[in-house]
């Protein structure tokens, strides 16, 4: 089963062979999410335009890592569904209890 993601990327149209680039494009998301655009992007480059402030405080909270486990357990789900279902239900479950618990 993890022996798949080991192989190299099958990009074809029979099967679940396309699940690999979704991961992929995930994975390279997380970053963005977690960290915020880099000084080369055009909101970097509009905030120093306006004098606003181009580097806002990240917010790392139950929703942030709610909508990252959401976003990686769809790949998940076709490889691995148990394990994708259980990342997705993890991702609701952060998302859930960051709206009703906190408010």
């Amino acid at each position: 089963m993890w022996s798949d993601l080991l192989k190299g990327y099958s990009i074809s149209d029979n099967g679940h062979g396309n699940f690999k680039l979704p991961l992929l494009f995930v994975v390279m998301l997380l970053p963005l999410i977690f960290n915020g655009p880099g000084k080369l992007s055009l909101d970097y480059l509009l905030a120093r335009q306006f004098k606003a402030s181009p580097w806002p405080q990240p917010i790392s909270d139950g929703y942030a890592w709610g909508m990252a486990a959401f976003v990686f357990g769809l790949p998940f789900l076709m490889l691995m569904p148990m394990f994708g279902a259980a990342l997705m239900a993890v991702g609701f479950g952060l998302v859930a209890g960051e709206r009703f618990l906190r408010g």
